[in-house]
């Protein structure tokens, strides 16, 4: 042939022997061409089987198989995978070269697939640690920690105490999204928990202030409570125990000034402080206009008689007496005295 290559070819005599006894010399040989072709040579490029996990692209590590190459000929070929996603997948020749002096046309090409899975990636969401005071929820305000994605892949994630209540608490993540193109199936995701608490919450509750006449009758109780710190609409009605009262206004009778301590309740998620509220009870009316006539009587001297503070209705000598002299009320120098207060000596 008049070329190695495939195509449309020419026979040509390259070499001949006469044998005449002379060397040939009897013959005036004519050399004449003939038409011919050369047949591309069939060759196959062959994908190879490949494994591999998720790296969110289509690259096949393994290089196809090519059977067919004639002579000193060469030839090279890369496979991908059919898609970057994970799942089982095809193997695809993706690109070759042959070179056999001919820019390949020497031969014809045959490309077959193979099988192959890309597995998906681990991925971890870590929930980070996280404090906070008792706020009736179990939202975190920290966000958990992503790690294992690959290439322009995104995540997002949401953690939360597992519980509201205040204490000890785990952190776990909530829910999470992933973007890659696939719903999230590259990735075999792990949360991971961590550790948090929820201290409590300060509550006060105060004891109101409460200003009662005298009665005669020792006081007891209270007059309700205001409660400052309490949160997410929660009520009273979450705490434990019941209302009570203590202090020195438990059981007051006279005149005076008396502190109302508030306690009983308890709660978990609330660190409660009671504070004071104060208990007045107030003079009889006809007690302060009496000791003012007693007060002037002894300003002025008066005489006629002894000037006599008269006890109210149901009021025992013993409470006239505190009574009159409480906060100073009455003038020291005046004397409760068989149920009445006379004036100083020397005095009628």
């Amino acid at each position: 042939f008049d070329s190695v290559n495939a195509g449309r070819r020419r026979l040509l005599v390259d070499n001949y022997t006469i044998a005449d006894g002379n060397g040939g010399a009897n013959y005036q040989p004519v050399v004449a061409t003939a038409d011919g072709a050369i047949t591309p040579k069939a060759l196959s490029i062959s994908a190879a089987a490949d494994n591999k996990i998720y790296d969110g692209t289509a690259a096949s590590a393994v290089a196809p198989i090519v059977d067919g190459l004639a002579g000193g000929d060469t030839a090279s070929a890369r496979q991908v995978f059919d898609s970057i996603n994970a799942g089982n997948r095809r193997l695809l020749v993706d690109n070759y070269t042959i070179i056999d002096g001919n820019g390949g046309a020497n031969y014809t090409v045959a490309i077959n697939e193979a099988g192959g899975a890309i597995a998906p990636k681990a991925l971890t969401i870590s929930a980070s640690a996280d404090s906070k005071v008792y706020d009736g929820t179990t939202a975190s305000g920290a966000v958990p920690i992503i790690s294992g994605l690959v290439g322009s892949d995104t995540a997002s994630a949401r953690q939360l105490f597992d519980s509201a209540n205040a204490g000890s608490r785990r952190l776990l993540v909530d829910n999470y999204t992933i973007a890659d193109g696939n719903g999230g199936a590259n990735y075999a995701a792990a949360t991971v928990a961590a550790r948090g608490a929820i201290a409590r919450a300060p509550l006060s509750i105060r004891a109101n202030d409460k200003v009662v006449p005298y009665t005669g009758a020792p006081f007891s109780g209270g007059n309700g409570v205001a409660y400052e710190g309490l949160v997410a609409d929660e009520t009273p009605e979450v705490l434990e125990g019941s209302l009570a009262y203590r202090g020195s206004a438990q059981g007051a009778l006279s005149p005076g000034e008396y502190r109302i301590v508030p306690g009983g309740l308890e709660s978990a998620n609330y660190a409660i402080v009671n504070i004071d509220g104060g208990l007045t009870i107030t003079r009889p009316a006809q007690l302060d206009a009496a000791l003012a006539d007693a007060r002037a009587a002894v300003a002025g001297q008066r005489g006629g008689g002894a000037a006599s503070l008269f006890q109210p209705a149901g009021m025992p000598a013993e409470e006239l007496e505190r009574a009159a002299t409480a906060g100073g009320g009455a003038d020291p120098e005046l004397r409760i005295v068989d149920g009445g207060m006379r004036l100083p000596a020397g005095l009628k």
